[in-house]
């Protein structure tokens, strides 16, 4: 997702200052070394029916996105 937004702000030409870039890419560091361990901190888990598909979750992703850009341009 960082990666198709730096593309996308390529295009419209929409720049980020360098911090925020690097802000962004700590976050991401930070949610996979530290999310693993605190998923394994909570061993009482509820019981879900039925999970929604990684197609759906990554379409609805993708459109909020471009929607989200088509509001602040």
């Amino acid at each position: 997702m960082f990666g198709s937004m730096v593309i996308i702000g390529i295009a419209f030409e929409m720049h980020a200052p360098p911090l925020g870039y690097v802000g962004c890419v700590l976050a991401m560091l930070l949610s996979v070394v530290a999310g693993p361990p605190l998923a394994r901190s909570y061993p009482e888990q509820t019981h879900v029916n039925r999970v929604p598909r990684l197609r759906r979750i990554a379409l609805f992703g993708f459109l909020a996105m471009v929607g989200f850009l088509l509001i602040m341009w």
